[in-house]
């Protein structure tokens, strides 16, 4: 790995620090665009093991250059289009890494020096504990105490206060200060708790109403999709009952015709008889005789035929019960 010279101004250094003046002179490139493919361009040749004498001269072997795999030609120009393409290529995803790098650096510095900056100016635990150690108020009113004492009498007017009473004074200020304390860390941890708990309460009720209402949505899908069908159905069914009555009334038309009109046949063909003149007497028994007969023919097939019908209209409603199932199950 080998490091390339940069320009000094242009790299970032740690500028500002008193104890240590650090300047990177040199960089190393380790990004991926930096590392390139090497391509083995020649080979072994492997000499085959045989008892036949080769030929020397001078005491060396001659052998033949090993020839290149046999290829398709690529024109110049397109080789050499291919080749600046790569260039571009490569010299894009250069510089991107090497700009992310430097910003990268900057920040770096940037942030380092401010740390040590900040650790510079913020005071020290053990010069803190000295100073406060310097600066207590008893060693102070303990020193102004003998200083009082060791001036001549007529000099000191003003009547001063023991040197343990005001310790026990400032004691007993300091547990009332740390009871206080104490107590507003308590109502202030109380009322965090009460926040944190009334926040989760409301995530809580906002998921439970959206729940609820998703299920009354789809509630009322379910009831609007099964009015619908149920619509659908009904609306099918009545189609296909019209269509049924309107067949079976058309059917029941014409074999009512159909026997009207054979009893208005047999009835032209008794009065022709009749007008006649020929044998009245066994014409009408013959004429009541054939009414008869096709009275009894008639009602035959009228009652086939209405059988029929029933029979069709059961099989009608049955479809239609059916179909019915069906569609609920659906």
């Amino acid at each position: 790995m080998t490091a390339e010279p940069v320009d000094i101004a242009t790299v970032p250094c740690f500028v500002g620090l008193e104890e240590t003046h650090v300047t990177f002179i040199s960089q190393s490139r380790l990004t991926s665009s930096d590392v390139l493919a090497i391509t083995i361009t020649t080979m072994k040749r492997m000499l085959p093991q045989t008892l036949l004498p080769r030929s020397m001269s001078n005491g060396q072997m001659k052998l033949s250059l090993p020839a290149a795999p046999v290829t398709l030609s690529i024109p110049r120009k397109r080789m050499n289009k291919i080749l600046h393409a790569e260039r571009d290529a490569f010299m894009k995803k250069l510089y991107a890494e090497r700009s992310t790098r430097t910003m990268l650096e900057c920040w770096a510095a940037i942030r380092i020096q401010a740390l040590f900056r900040g650790y510079r100016v913020r005071p020290h635990a053990k010069t803190i504990y000295d100073n406060r150690r310097a600066n207590l108020p008893a060693v102070i009113r303990k020193e102004l105490h003998e200083m009082h004492q060791n001036l001549p009498s007529h000099v000191v007017e003003t009547k001063i206060t023991d040197p343990w009473r005001q310790d026990i004074g400032v004691r007993a200020h300091g547990k009332r200060e740390a009871k206080h304390r104490r107590d507003r860390l308590h109502h202030a941890a109380t009322v965090i708790q009460a926040c944190v708990k009334r926040f989760l309460a409301r995530v809580a009720f906002i998921h439970l109403t959206s729940r609820h209402i998703d299920e009354l949505v789809l509630w009322s899908v379910i009831v609007v999709q099964a009015a619908y069908r149920g619509y659908s159905v009904r609306k099918r069914v009545a189609a296909m009952l019209t269509q049924l009555r309107e067949v079976s009334a058309i059917k029941i038309q014409s074999l009512v015709r159909g026997v009207l009109g054979r009893e208005r046949v047999a009835l032209l063909h008794l009065e022709r008889f009749a007008a006649q003149g020929e044998e009245p007497r066994r014409d009408y028994s013959g004429a009541t005789a054939a009414t008869t007969i096709q009275r009894l023919v008639r009602g035959r097939k009228g009652r086939k035929s209405v059988d029929r019908l029933r029979q069709g209209r059961w099989m009608v409603k049955l479809q239609v019960h059916n179909m019915f199932q069906r569609f609920q199950r659906t």
